[in-house]
């Protein structure tokens, strides 16, 4: 019976010497972490990647490479529901011709949907907030004439604490 830490087959065995060898060419080609773990098909991709990461190799396509950095992105102008339509449209027209797909494309698809749910969302609390703040303005408006309206000497006796009949 197999332990849970000992390997899960042969290529476990196989030393890392003879797949340097292709990693390093390959790098130097400019392959992905992907192209990479295909040639060496022993190999896990997370095993591929981890190496190139012991062995200092920076890769195109690494996992690690191609993360944002929320804090950098800053929206110049709220996008209306429309625009942010039209953004949705394109994705899935380009999902629809079909073909070949980079690992990378099919990420940034995703994202652009996630994000686009989240800004209706996002959208739709602004709007409300939007409302409601038009609502006090107009509230706050109508009860500022009111007061005009009101008598000085009857705001008097109520500050003073008396009250007319």
């Amino acid at each position: 019976m197999m332990g849970l830490c000992q390997p899960r087959g042969d290529y476990m065995d196989k030393p890392w010497k003879e797949d340097d060898a292709t990693i390093e060419k390959m790098v130097t080609e400019g392959a992905s972490v992907h192209e990479i773990a295909a040639a060496l098909p022993h190999r896990t991709f997370q095993a591929v990647e981890k190496r190139l990461s012991r062995r200092g190799l920076k890769v195109e396509g690494s996992r690690r490479q191609k993360k944002i950095s929320f804090t950098e992105i800053r929206a110049e102008r709220i996008i209306e529901r429309e625009e942010a339509l039209k953004i949705l449209a394109g994705t899935i027209e380009k999902l629809q011709k079909g073909g070949e797909m980079q690992e990378e494309e099919l990420v940034r698809i995703r994202t652009i949907i996630m994000a686009i749910r989240g800004y209706f969302i996002a959208f739709d609390s602004y709007e409300k907030y939007a409302e409601l703040e038009a609502r006090i303005l107009r509230l706050e408006e109508a009860a500022g004439k009111a007061l005009e309206r009101v008598p000085a000497d009857v705001g008097q006796d109520h500050q003073n604490g008396e009250h007319r009949r």
